[in-house]
């Protein structure tokens, strides 16, 4: 668990909800190169 980077990134534990910067930022740029 130590050795996981996922472990050591806050809100990204599998547990917790995904934070909402982390859930969000790459939700913008997907939907506009996704439909473009």
């Amino acid at each position: 668990k130590d050795g996981n980077p996922f472990n050591v990134t806050p809100g990204a534990s599998p547990t917790e909800p995904p934070s909402p910067f982390f859930s969000e930022s790459p939700a913008i740029p997907v939907t506009p190169q996704n439909n473009s």
